[in-house]
């Protein structure tokens, strides 16, 4: 039982929302709705609402309002992006020609990461898309909200996705995953 208790403390963060120009709910009337669609060849993630099983944005249960929200990723692989860019620079430095203004090989640090990135998404195609699903709980008598099974990163990105589909939606956080685990033993 004990492990349950710290398995959902880990995989919960708890907010009280303030004032929102737009109510939970709105979000089924919206237009400009984002429904979720994995991530393409060409981008590192995506995230969107993920309808439930009736086709509806919104469930209400026992009084909470429930929504499903899906994030997918492509995590490139760390080692081979340094070997390709060890690969890349080493390359450039056996073709380098020294100059008047540049006696000695070097590469600036935005060039650096400009090259990472390039390398990483020439490695996207070949990666597989990993995809979790995180519900959020609105409970209008208390006002708080709920994100389950993300850490706190990843709890600023949905809130994120929500404030840019409501317009606004300020959030206080309220207990951290150590209160909010003292509070359920």
């Amino acid at each position: 039982m004990t492990n349950n208790n710290t398995l959902l403390s880990q995989n919960v963060k708890t907010f009280v929302l303030l004032n929102a120009e737009k109510s939970f709910k709105e979000l089924e009337s919206l237009s400009t709705l984002q429904l979720y669609v994995p991530a393409t060849e060409t981008q590192f993630g995506s995230i969107g609402m993920s309808p439930f099983e009736d086709g509806s944005i919104i469930k209400t249960i026992q009084g909470f309002d429930i929504v499903s929200i899906t994030q997918s990723f492509r995590k490139v692989n760390k080692k081979k992006v340094k070997r390709l860019l060890k690969e890349k620079l080493d390359e450039m430095e056996s073709n380098f020609e020294p100059t008047a203004e540049q006696e000695e090989f070097f590469v600036d640090k935005e060039t650096m990461k400009d090259f990472e990135h390039q390398i990483s998404l020439s490695l996207l195609p070949e990666t597989e898309i990993e995809e979790t699903q995180h519900f959020v709980i609105y409970d209008s008598e208390n006002e708080t909200l709920v994100v389950t099974n993300a850490n706190k990163k990843v709890s600023e990105e949905i809130t994120s996705f929500l404030r840019y589909q409501l317009g606004s939606l300020p959030l206080e956080e309220i207990a951290d995953e150590f209160e909010f685990s003292q509070a359920i033993k």
